[in-house]
């Protein structure tokens, strides 16, 4: 019963003070104040940034040999469902171009570290074999005094 009672008093206050927007706690969001600039924080992410297609009329461009009336709501309609259409697309190979580059980009990268990797061994084996030279020189130089 406590329950129902304190949700009721929650909604009694927010139906007395017209507050628009909450916390879970049920107190107003003080980040999101009408007639103020929001806070940053109050803002969604660039995680929440996504577009859905779901809703986009997949045969809009397909159904152009109807003859409609100009400026009827028909014809309006299907206009914006062309232009819905066609912004889908326009999204897609944008995002699709973006996920090409960062791939090019991390095998690029990926080529010139194992690049580095090799020479870099190649090097480290170079001068093992100089330095393995050098010790033989050493050994037959102690072994040729006496």
């Amino acid at each position: 019963m406590e329950d129902t009672w304190n949700r009721q008093k929650i909604a009694d206050e927010k139906r007395k003070w017209s507050v628009k927007f909450f916390k879970p706690s049920g107190k107003p969001d003080k980040l999101r104040r009408p007639g103020r600039p929001w806070e940053s924080k109050a803002y969604a992410g660039a995680e929440k940034a996504t577009f859905c297609g779901g809703t986009a009329n997949l045969f809009a461009a397909a159904s152009d040999s109807e003859k409609l009336r100009v400026g009827s709501n028909e014809s309006i309609s299907k206009l914006m469902q062309k232009l819905q259409l066609q912004s889908y697309h326009n999204q897609v190979q944008q995002v699709s171009e973006r996920s090409e580059r960062a791939l090019m980009k991390t095998r690029i990268r990926a080529s010139e570290q194992s690049e580095l990797v090799a020479t870099s061994v190649g090097v480290a084996g170079s001068l093992r074999s100089q330095l393995a030279s050098l010790a033989s020189l050493d050994e037959d130089e102690n072994t040729s005094e006496p």
